[in-house]
Parts: structure tokens; sequence; C-alpha cells
């Protein structure tokens, strides 16, 4: 293979094969010379020895012919003998009974006497009867050879009667034939009418076989001496040949071993199981002349051949150096060229791109349509099924098949030069969709219509869109809403308005006649957000758009109008005009107002509300707070006292020596520190983070755990991790807070059910990173909540504790915290024996 399948090849690449086609050519040429001379050479040999053969066939057809011609002319003349020797009878007999019918002594015996002398004589018989009595007067013998020859199923009693009768009746002139197909009968009939006789002459039974072999024995030594060869005869039945060998001998066929007969070359003599053949030969030496033409023809062909090869190859070398000159002044010129069509290449398959039109090619010689895959995408339907024009023609709609046949048939004729319509074609789904139809024709050399090409836009969404404006221009004519048609030019002038302009105080007539134009009627502060939106839907290829804008009326107040606009475009794809419709929303607009004054004014109770809560909830916490922190200065306040009584006591004693007391000092000191650091992480843990931070959740809740560790301690609830600490970045002090109040609340909890049973209350805390979040989960057994708590604990002022205990927005300010502020979510939900809390928090 010189080029491979899917692979690019270089200029140059294709000069080095094309250089090298010649040279395999050549040796193809050369061998293919070769053996197509040697081919045609042999069968002109073959069709030599054919004619000869064939001429000599005909010469043996020829042959045949005459010789059995000859012994079939002999054998009637030999029939025609015999008839003369019938009829010679006949007449002699005849004459005989009229010379002996005057007599007075003529006798039946002498005339018996004559018949039988011309009997023995002529070797003839015959057959005497009355030819008014039906009666045999003599011949008895012939009669019964002819009933068992010729009528054997014929009765014998009335025979004779029926056999006289029929050949009266059949003896049209004085000879009759009877025949077989062994054996042959000839008679001579006449009349002596004075008499009332009828008397025949038979031949004796000849057998026809017989009588054939004997004229072929007498005629074929004389014929064969006049040809090249020698005559056979084939016996069928007896399955032998006679003068196979040129020796005048019968030969069975199974005795010749080399017994062969050309079939086509053979007379038969059907009647007598006989077949004539001619053995001829040709000369040998035909055969010979042949065959030295021939190897003489091949010598000569080999000759030119080796001439022919030799110019070839020179010729092929000047050819080379020729195309390598060519292939590099061409290789200038093609790099120009390719850069001029990839750009044009470029800008076809952006005009198709752009085009968004489905292709369809029609074949009219063969009646055979093909469509796109746009189309085929479009409409759903199988390309490969919708092949025929009139298979086309079935999806149209009834009502525009008519039309479409009647455009395309004159585009055909050349009444129109381009087809050009807009019709419905049926959707797969049964629906019918608006399409708009562009073709040409292109004819052959011979101006015959040999191919269509068309387009297919769909255009069901323009043409939906015009009827349902007509739709609204009618039933809105005298309202408020103004249907408009103007052109896409830099004035937006109008074509049309609907008479309902009234209703703005305008007569329709100044916006026809542009004394108004509809810029002027568009309030100036919008104006240009108008133009931007009818650049910005052309830039953007939509079909139509939407806008709210002010319009002037003609008393000068201002109305607010809402505006829908269809972009008409043209075959090309460019704009033409625009379509559409205002209608009046000043209404609306006043309403909006109002409602966003309404909405704004809950708004602000609402963040007063939630104010309001979040001050009673840092109220209540401070108030948790100072608890917590008198609970937790309560130890180090007694250590501090003991120390001092301690040292007040062993002050002024020997024993107490200096260095005690500075210990002294230093755990009174420790204590007092403690207290101060119990003071910054009450305060640090109520300060507000301005921003996010990162932050590992696990130091974070260990953080929190301290502001409420004394309650734990109070109720010996256990604080359990389950976890590895993982880092988030958020608001690291309003998280604690959450995990503050959800802890309190466990706390609470506890404290309730250990009023009613003994349990060991504990808190689990199970940190999880998933893909996009981190789930927190906090788990305790110190009692579930009914549906109804679970239903409504995160809203504001819900609390199942009595008021002076509780404010109920602890678990809301957890909400809001959560889903507000860090963009999460919380939820519970009961467990067996508690409850679970579950925290998720964006990455």
């Amino acid at each position: 293979m010189f080029f491979k399948k899917n692979k690019f090849y270089t200029l140059n690449d294709i000069k080095k094969r094309i250089t090298l086609i010649p040279l395999f050519f050549i040796g193809f040429f050369t061998v293919a010379s070769i053996v197509v001379s040697g081919y045609f050479l042999k069968t002109k040999l073959a069709e030599d020895i054919y004619n000869v053969e064939k001429q000599n066939n005909i010469v043996i057809q020829e042959e045949l012919k005459d010789f059995t011609l000859s012994i079939e002319k002999n054998l009637a003349l030999k029939y025609e003998n015999v008839q003369n020797d019938l009829k010679e009878s006949n007449y002699e007999l005849i004459g005989f009974i009229n010379a002996k019918k005057g007599s007075q002594s003529f006798v039946l015996q002498d005339l018996y006497s004559y018949i039988h002398y011309l009997e023995n004589k002529k070797n003839i018989s015959l057959l005497l009867f009355d030819k008014e009595k039906y009666s045999l007067l003599y011949g008895e013998e012939i009669l019964k050879t002819i009933k068992d020859e010729y009528f054997k199923n014929k009765s014998s009693f009335t025979f004779s009667k029926d056999f006289f009768k029929q050949t009266l009746k059949n003896k049209k002139k004085d000879i009759l034939i009877y025949e077989n197909k062994e054996h042959l009968l000839l008679s001579s009939f006449s009349s002596v009418n004075s008499l009332s006789w009828e008397l025949a002459f038979f031949s004796p039974l000849l057998d026809k076989r017989m009588q054939f072999l004997k004229i072929f024995e007498k005629s074929i030594y004389k014929r064969s001496k006049k040809i090249e060869g020698h005559f056979v005869l084939l016996n069928h039945n007896k399955k032998s040949v006679y003068n196979y060998y040129n020796q005048n001998k019968e030969i069975l066929i199974k005795n010749i071993y080399d017994f062969t007969y050309d079939k086509n070359n053979v007379h038969l003599f059907e009647a007598y199981s006989l077949s004539l053949l001619l053995k001829k030969e040709y000369l040998p030496s035909s055969l010979f002349l042949l065959k030295e033409k021939f190897y003489n023809s091949l010598s000569y062909a080999g000759i030119v051949i080796f001439i022919i090869t030799l110019l070839l190859f020179l010729f092929t070398i000047f050819f080379t150096r020729f195309l390598s000159r060519v292939f590099y002044l061409y290789d200038l010129r093609s790099k120009g060229k390719t850069n001029l069509y990839k750009q044009l290449k470029d800008r076809y398959a952006l005009a198709i791109i752009a085009s968004n039109d489905s292709l369809c090619d029609i074949d009219l010689e063969k009646n055979i349509i093909f469509f796109s895959k746009k189309w085929e995408d479009t409409f759903f339907y199988d390309k490969n099924k919708i092949n025929s024009i009139d298979a086309w023609h079935e999806l149209i709609h009834e009502e525009d098949k008519e039309v479409v046949k009647q455009l395309f048939t004159e585009h055909l004729e050349g009444k129109n030069k381009k087809f050009v319509v807009e019709y419905r074609i049926k959707h797969k789904d049964g629906m019918y969709k608006w399409v708009l139809a562009r073709g040409e024709i292109f004819k052959n050399k011979k101006n015959k219509n040999i191919r269509m090409l068309m387009t297919l836009m769909d255009i069901d969404e323009r043409k939906n869109l015009f009827k349902e404006l007509s739709n609204v221009e009618r039933l809105v004519e005298s309202g408020r809403i103004v249907i408009f048609r103007c052109s896409n030019d830099n004035k937006f002038l109008l074509k049309t308005i609907s008479s309902s302009i009234s209703s703005y105080g305008y007569d329709k007539k100044d916006f026809i006649e542009h004394k108004i134009k509809y810029f002027d009627f568009i309030f100036e502060e919008d104006l240009m957000d108008f133009k931007a939106s009818l650049k910005d839907a052309i830039v953007r290829n939509l079909s139509a758009f939407s806008t709210i804008y002010r319009v002037k009326e003609k008393s000068g107040s201002i109305k607010w109008v809402f505006s829908r606009i269809v972009l008409i475009k043209d075959h090309l794809n460019t704009v033409t005009e625009f379509y559409g419709y205002i209608n009046d929303i000043t209404q609306l607009k006043l309403n909006e107002k109002e409602l966003k004054e309404k909405i704004k004014k809950e708004v602000d109770k609402n963040i007063e509300k939630d104010r309001l809560l979040v001050h009673q909830n840092k109220l209540a916490s401070m108030g948790k707070m100072l608890g917590n922190i008198a609970h937790q200065w309560r130890q180090p306040l007694n250590n501090i006292s003991l120390l001092i009584y301690f040292v007040r006591d062993h002050y002024f004693k020997k024993e107490f020596t200096k260095k005690e007391l500075n210990e002294n000092i230093d755990h009174i000191k420790f204590q007092l520190d403690f207290m101060s650091n119990t003071i910054d992480d009450f305060r640090n843990f109520y300060l507000p983070t301005k921003s996010k931070n990162s932050f590992w959740i696990q130091e974070s809740i260990q953080t929190a755990y301290k502001i409420v560790k004394s309650e734990f301690d109070s109720s010996n609830t256990k604080l359990i991790f389950n976890t590895f600490d993982i880092e988030v970045n958020t608001y690291k002090n309003e998280f604690q807070q959450v995990i503050v109040n959800i802890l309190s609340n466990s706390h609470d909890a506890a404290i309730e059910k250990l009023k009613n049973e003994t349990f060991s209350p504990f808190v689990k805390i199970n940190i999880e990173e998933m893909k996009e979040n981190i789930k927190v989960e906090i788990q305790n057994n110190c009692g579930s909540a009914s549906t109804e708590v679970i239903k409504r604990m995160f809203e504001p002022y819900f609390t199942t504790k009595f008021e002076s205990q509780g404010t109920g927005i602890g678990l809301y300010m957890c909400k809001v915290i959560i889903e507000k502020n860090i963009k999460g979510s919380i939820d519970a939900f009961n467990t067996q024996d508690g409850m679970k809390f579950i925290i998720v928090l964006p990455k």
C-alpha cells in the first residue's frame, strides 16, 4: 500500500510515493504484458484450432447431408420401381380380362392361372374382391398378411368387408401405401367396372431397415472414394457399427477400444434406429503450422515488450526530475493557499454553527432525501427511515401540504428561482412545528434537475409569539395594553401601533406619521437603559425579551409599564423589526412600594425583638456567669483565708521560719492567679468574635466545658470524647456559646432525671470530617424529650422550666448562631435513654 488510511501525508511524502509509482507501473506493465500477450496468443491459437475443426465439421455435415439425400433418393427410386411394376401388372391383368371377357371360353380358372403367372413372375400378390357384394374373390393370403401386420385389433369375421369398404372410400389414386415402423407394403388398385370387380396388386412386405442397409452397402464404397474419410453406420438396436475401419464389416461397439464420434456430426435415421456418421481426420500439418505461428508471435511480442519497458524506464527518469521541480514550485504556492483555506474553513464552520438550521439534500434522479444530524435532533426521527420525497411529504401538515407541493413543483419547472415556504412538519411526539424552508435546484450539463439543497429553520417559537401577540392585540385594543411594531433603526420608528395608545392621551396617527417618536414617549431617565436592553437582546441573539421602564403621558404624568418585545428576523438571521406590547403597571409599582415599607417596618420590629432576646440571653448568661464565678472562687477564697490565719498564728513562733512564710505567700499568690485566670476565661468567652479564625474543635469544646464544669461536678456528669481533634475556620466564641448552652441543658436534664432514679450521667462528643462539612454529635443519657418538645425546642421563649428557672431563648440563640452566622445546621433527636444534638459546620 502506497498510502495508509487515516495518516496525514506531507507534500514530500506524496512526491516520494508518486516517483515510485512509475517504477511499479513499469514492473506491472511488463508482467501484465507478458501474461496478456501469452494469453492472447494462446487464445488465438485455440481459436484457429477451433476454426479448423469447425470448418472440418461443416464439411462433414455437408458430406453427411449429401450422402443422406443420396440414400433417401435411391430408396425412393426403388419404391417407385416397385410401384411401376405394380401398375404394369394391373394394366396387364385388366388387358387380359378385357380380352377374355368377350370370349365364350373365359372362365375364372383361366384368370387364376394368369394371376399365378404374374405373381410368380414379379414376386407380387393380387387381391380381388366384388365391390358391390364386398366379397373376396382372390387373395386370402395377402389379406391375412395385411390384417396381421396393420390391423391386428380388427375382428376376423368382419375385417374383409370393413377393409373393402374402407379401401373404396379412401382410394383417391390408383396407389395405396401401408406402412408401420418396420415394414412397408405398396399397392396399385384398379377397377373392372363391367364386372363390379376391384383388383389390387401388392408388393412383398418390405423390411425398411434392410432396404436402407442394402442401399447403404451399395453406395458406401463408391461414396468414400470422393472424400478424405469414410462413412460409418451405427446400429442403435444391435449396438454395432458397420464399416468403422473402412472394411465393409459389422463390429460390436464393445469390441472397439477407441470408439468415439462427435454427436453434432451425426445424421439420425430415427425410423430405422440407425445413425450415419463420417470419420474424417484433418491433416496434422495444419496443427504444426498453427503452433509454429504461435511461437513466432510469442517471440515477437517479447521483443516489443522489452523495447517498450526500456523506453518507459528512460521516460521515468526524466519524469522524476520534472516532477521534483513541479512539487518544489507547488509547495511554495500551496503554503499560502493552505493558510487561506484554513481561514475559509473556520469561517464556514462558524457560519454553519451560527445558522442553527437543519440541512436537507434531495437526489431528484433517485428520489432519495438525506437529512442532517441537526434535523434528527430537532424532530427525533431516524433520518435513515425518512429517506424519500414522499416520506417527507407525509410529515407535512395536511393544510400546508398542497402549498408546499405546488411551490416545490414550480421551482422544479423553473417558474420560481428559489424555493421558500413556511409550513408545519410533524414531530415524533405527534405535535407539529413551524419551519421555514429555503432551497435551490442544481442542474447537470444537460440542464436536467439532479439535486436540491434545502435548509429548514425552526420558526415555531416565532410563529407562536406572532399568534400570541395577535390574540393579545385583539383582546386589548380598547384597554391600557398597547401593541406596537417598529423597524430596527436608530430612531426606532413605529410602523403600527394599537388604538389603545389613546389611554395615554396620544393619537395613533401622531406615532404613525412620526410626529411623535417612541423614544420621546419613554421617560428620559429610563431611555438609556431601554436602548441597552435592545442592544443586548440583538447581541445575544434572543428571540424575545422583557423590560420595565417609565413612559410619559400627554398630560405629563409618569406611568410605569411592562414591555415584552419580539425580535423579527429575516432568512439571514438579521433583526429587521421589533414587535411587542406595553402594559400599565403603575398601580403594581405603587403597591410594591407600599409593601416594601410594610416589610421594612416588620423587619425592624423583628430586629428589635432579636436584640431584646439577645439582651435577655446576655442577662441570663451574666447571671449564670456570676454564679459560676462565685462557685469557682469559693474554694480559692477558703484556701486564702486558711493560709492567712495560719501565717497570723505562727508568725511570732520561733519554729515558723522565713522559708515557710515565703511558701505560704506563694500558695496565696497561686490562688489569686487562679481566680484572675477564671475572670479572664469568663470575660473572653462572652466577648463576640468579629472575624473567622481557625481553631481545634475538641480544644474549643474543652474550653467551653470549663464554664460549666462546676455544674457537671455537682451532678457527677462525665464528659467523654470519642474522636480525634479536627481544625475548623469559623467564629470560635459563638461556637463555644452553643456548646455551653447544650452542655448546660444536659446538666439540667441530668438533675431532673436524678430526682426520679439513680444513674451515671454522661455526655459523649464525636467529631467527624465529611467531604464538604464537619459533623459534631453531642449525645447524653439524661432522658428523652416528647415529640412536642423536639418540635418546638428551637423556638424563642419556649422552655420546659419554670419562668424563674429559664427564659426559653438558649436553644433559639444556638440555632441563630449556627444557621445565620456560621451558615451551618443544628438538629436534635431522641435516643434510647437521652438526646442527640447534631451540628454541621462548613469547612
